[in-house]
């Protein structure tokens, strides 16, 4: 209602915040409630996000704590007693979520997940509540879209719809491709870098320098050598094919080494297993650079193969999704 009229809870709600109507007294609270806040993500120098999250895993263990922590004192407590209580409040339950925030995060959204059909059945009852008008009146602070229940969106309930329905993976063919490669497709950006260096080195050594000369010729002998004007963009470049590598390898994305014998009676490629890339850095020898099916640079051919293929793959998806119509990228 409107005004100082209403009934009695109304009255003594407004005559409890010391204001003149019941309109005033919920926009006092909000005001109280949204200062209050705002102090507190600031005393936390925490986003208002992991603020909320760490409130409501609070709340959450705030029964469990006060089960082991149970005051047997008749009356008033003393100081000490209560500073004893206050103190292990902030260490054992506050302190831990207020420096573990991602925890907070997991805690709340595994409760949301597992109540969800209670959640619901809050809302339809909310929703009853709120049918009449005079009810809408009476509560008019009580939204019932407050109580729907609605998830965070997240890249794992993404790939669960997928994984539900068949027609949805149709619709988003390609988003279902990446879903399902996403390592693959997060090492691609790395092709680039592999190839500009490896072009570089041949671009300055073929016909240059033999086999033999590049097995004992450092990355850093061979930045040195160049002119002065050059040597940082040569460095950068290949500091950036050390980052490159450097994916490729911590992802173990090349698993085998193809080399080509030529020294056998009849040419052949072969296979040989590896468990991971070498390592490398300025003191490399230049051969690992120099791309080739043979010796050193077999392994940098194997892993410009692995990235060049799997990045056929893509194109090949995203054409014969758009082909369909159903390229899934809106």
């Amino acid at each position: 209602g409107g005004g100082g009229g209403g009934g009695p809870q109304q009255q003594q709600f407004v005559t409890l915040l010391g204001v003149k109507s019941f309109e005033e007294a919920f926009e006092t609270t909000d005001r109280v409630i949204l200062e209050s806040w705002q102090r507190l993500c600031a005393y936390l120098e925490m986003p208002a996000a992991e603020v909320f999250f760490v409130l409501h895993s609070l709340l959450s263990r705030l029964a469990e704590f006060e089960q082991g922590h149970v005051l047997n004192v008749q009356g008033q407590l003393s100081v000490d007693q209560r500073n004893a209580w206050e103190a292990a409040f902030d260490r054992d339950l506050v302190r831990p979520l207020v420096q573990s925030p991602a925890q907070a995060r997991r805690d709340v959204m595994a409760a949301v997940d597992g109540q969800a059909a209670a959640t619901l059945s809050v809302q339809r009852q909310v929703e009853e509540r709120l049918s009449t008008e005079e009810a809408r009146k009476m509560y008019a602070c009580m939204d019932a879209s407050l109580w729907r229940y609605v998830r965070v969106p997240s890249k794992a309930l993404l790939l669960r719809a997928l994984q539900d329905s068949e027609e949805l993976r149709r619709k988003c063919a390609f988003l279902w491709y990446a879903l399902q490669n996403e390592t693959t497709l997060s090492a691609l950006p790395s092709l680039f870098a592999l190839v500009r260096w490896s072009n570089e080195v041949k671009a300055r050594l073929s016909q240059r320098i033999n086999r033999k000369e590049s097995r004992i010729l450092s990355v850093r002998d061979f930045i040195s050598k160049q002119s002065e004007e050059e040597r940082d963009s040569l460095r950068s470049m290949f500091d950036e094919f050390c980052d490159a590598w450097t994916v490729v390898r911590e992802q173990k994305l090349v698993t085998a080494v193809m080399q080509f014998n030529d020294s056998a009676e009849v040419a052949e490629e072969t296979c040989t297993e590896i468990a991971e890339l070498p390592a490398v850095d300025e003191n490399t020898p230049i051969s690992m650079f120099c791309v080739s099916d043979k010796d050193d640079g077999a392994y940098l051919y194997s892993a410009i193969m692995v990235l060049s293929n799997r990045n056929n793959s893509l194109l090949q998806s995203v054409a014969g999704s758009a082909a369909r119509g159903r390229a899934g990228l809106a």
